[in-house]
């Protein structure tokens, strides 16, 4: 399988040579599961949009952006999302991704009552899928938001 990475933002210059850029931790994640993946990285915000059949499905990053920021990178990006769903490509969205793939198909984005996550939060597992092992009632995973998915589409 191809995937392709849509890196939307950076980390910041100081964590890089420790931590690596999003698509750097990423690809250790992807790899880990599957050695065999065929990975490419788009810079959406320096580059644009990839050709929507340049791979056999795209993982949008996070981003310091919110989806309503009205920003020049953003509509293109909504535009390819639309044209992957006329495909049937799959797609999957991390932290900003998913905010924008919720908002594109109709869900309301905003910011979070509580003000910005940072650190360590738990979510409770609502639903097991076959493909999660082990199985958990709670996952814990670090966060760094101000916006969430308020209504799903």
């Amino acid at each position: 399988m191809h995937l392709g990475i849509l890196k939307v933002d950076s980390v910041r210059e100081e964590f890089v040579a420790a931590h690596g850029d999003y698509p750097d931790m990423f690809e250790r994640l992807l790899l880990s599961a599957d050695p065999n993946l065929d990975l490419s990285v788009f810079d959406v915000q320096a580059d644009g949009v990839p050709a929507p059949d340049s791979c056999d499905g795209f993982l949008i990053t996070g981003s310091r952006d919110s989806v309503y920021d009205e920003l020049p990178w953003i509509p293109p990006l909504v535009e390819f999302m639309a044209e992957l769903r006329r495909r049937k490509i799959k797609l999957a969205g991390i932290c900003f991704g998913h905010q924008l793939v919720a908002h594109f198909f109709g869900g309301k984005v905003g910011p979070a009552d509580q003000g910005w996550a940072v650190g360590v939060h738990g979510s409770a597992v609502v639903r097991q899928e076959s493909w999660m092992s082990p199985a958990l009632s709670e996952l814990r995973l670090l966060s760094s938001h101000k916006d969430q998915v308020l209504e799903l589409p």
